[in-house]
């Protein structure tokens, strides 16, 4: 099963990467392995190469994990949320609802990193 995780902060996603790696799951997110965090690191050029690159990454997952923040934050993860959501994939808000089309009848919502490993699980018999 590939998973795309989708936050507003590379450290938490990188540590939920790490506990899917250990539990088995392939996750196809290579922003969380970049060296630069944040779009005015990059050129204008760069910036449409990493967007088509993250595009097609969220186009391959079989799920998306979307990492709520403690605050309203605006960014690319909901962009990410919505490619998924369009492309068929399953959703799973890790944390809160952090706006109204996160309560589409198709995402699910866990509060804690346990909560979402047993759903993954569950998703894996189907």
């Amino acid at each position: 099963m590939k998973i795309y995780i989708a936050s507003h902060n590379q450290d938490d996603g990188r540590r939920l990467k790490t506990l899917l790696l250990r539990a088995g799951y392939i996750v196809v997110s290579s922003w969380l392995t970049d060296k630069r965090f944040g779009r005015e690191k990059y050129t204008p050029r760069q910036c449409r190469q990493i967007a088509r690159r993250d595009v097609c990454e969220v186009l391959q997952c079989d799920i998306l994990v979307l990492i709520a923040g403690p605050d309203l934050y605006p960014g690319g993860k909901f962009i990410e949320a919505g490619v998924a959501l369009g492309s068929g994939a399953r959703l799973i808000v890790l944390g809160r609802r952090e706006n109204m089309m996160l309560w589409h009848p198709r995402i699910l919502a866990v509060e804690t990193a346990d909560d979402l490993k047993a759903c993954l699980a569950r998703f894996s018999h189907d």
